[in-house]
């Protein structure tokens, strides 16, 4: 590697622009240009930390729990909002609300035969021409 290649990754390293890979490329070339970061950089690499093992898993264990309980959360709510719903239109929705009762119809029934004057009606008529759909009727007299 040149020296003025080097330099730029060094200016870019200060900047704080650099990428690890040329970060890596500094500490790796750190030999064979001997600098004044010469030191700063040797005691970089000899104190480098490295993240303890399982780390990445237990990271991605927590981030998979949280969608998990995110996910069972939003199934709840909208199971409960569901269950509102059914008992709501249970509640408001009646089937045999308007239905009336037998002992209801025949009174009605008998309330409108009394309006009629002649009440043997039925008796006065005789059909003249029967069909399966079709009944005429005419009056005895």
């Amino acid at each position: 590697m040149n020296k003025g290649r080097f330099k730029d990754l060094i200016e870019k390293y200060e900047q704080g622009e650099s990428t690890l890979q040329e970060e890596q490329i500094i500490v790796d070339n750190t030999e064979s240009f001997p600098n004044e970061y010469h030191a700063w950089f040797k005691f970089i690499q000899i104190n480098k930390e490295k993240a303890p093992k399982g780390l990445q898993d237990s990271v991605w264990e927590s981030i998979h729990k949280k969608k998990i309980l995110n996910l069972q959360l939003k199934v709840g709510m909208l199971s409960a909002a569901a269950s509102i719903l059914v008992l709501l239109s249970i509640a408001i929705y009646k089937p045999f609300g308007n239905m009336q009762s037998y002992n209801k119809k025949e009174a009605l029934l008998k309330e409108a035969l009394e309006m009629f004057e002649n009440k043997n009606t039925k008796s006065a008529l005789k059909p003249i021409y029967e069909d399966d759909i079709i009944i005429i009727y005419a009056s005895a007299e």
